[in-house]
């Protein structure tokens, strides 16, 4: 699937397609285990997405690809756990630091909506994360509304850190 961002054309790569794109998630995971930050804000999403990577049919798997002119870069890449059950489903994502604050994630905005609310036709989009990963609650904060903050409920670097929970339904959003 292909994403016109505001000064780049993107593409999401499924990793259920290509065995050959599972190495390719691996690397981007390995890359943000690098930052002490970072792997602390990914928190329990590393467990799940390596776990399980050939059979895990609850999470949709994406690598987002920098379609340039000289070849295809790996710039991060985002996760739809799905919850069948409550016809939900719940994001995460990562996204190198080089390409943070280029709106690339902003542009994925459409396609996450359509994904879960129209073609899997979901009633709710969740996510929740740290005040501390400033691009997580950049992000989520325009595509979802801010539901409630669970007070010091996590712990990082001797200080107790506030977890923001966000969450969307279908007929809030501009996919009804």
């Amino acid at each position: 699937m292909d994403v016109k961002t505001q000064s780049q054309k993107i593409s999401l790569l499924s990793v259920l397609d290509s065995g050959g794109l599972k190495d390719r998630l691996n690397n981007l995971i390995v890359d943000s285990m690098k930052d002490p930050l970072d792997r602390f804000n990914m928190g329990y999403d590393y467990i799940r997405l390596v776990k399980d990577l050939d059979h895990d049919y609850n999470n949709e798997r994406y690598i987002i690809n920098l379609e340039s002119s000289t070849y295809p870069e790996d710039m991060g890449y985002l996760n739809i756990r799905k919850h069948h059950q409550d016809r939900a489903c719940s994001l995460s994502f990562y996204l190198m630091k080089e390409y943070r604050n280029q709106g690339i994630l902003t542009g994925l905005v459409d396609f996450i909506g359509t994904r879960c609310f129209q073609q899997l036709g979901y009633n709710r989009i969740s996510a929740e994360c740290t005040s501390l990963n400033k691009p997580a609650l950049k992000i989520y904060r325009v595509l979802l509304k801010e539901e409630g903050v669970r007070r010091e409920a996590s712990y990082y670097n001797s200080q107790y850190v506030d977890v923001h929970e966000f969450g969307i339904l279908k007929r809030e959003s501009k996919f009804k």
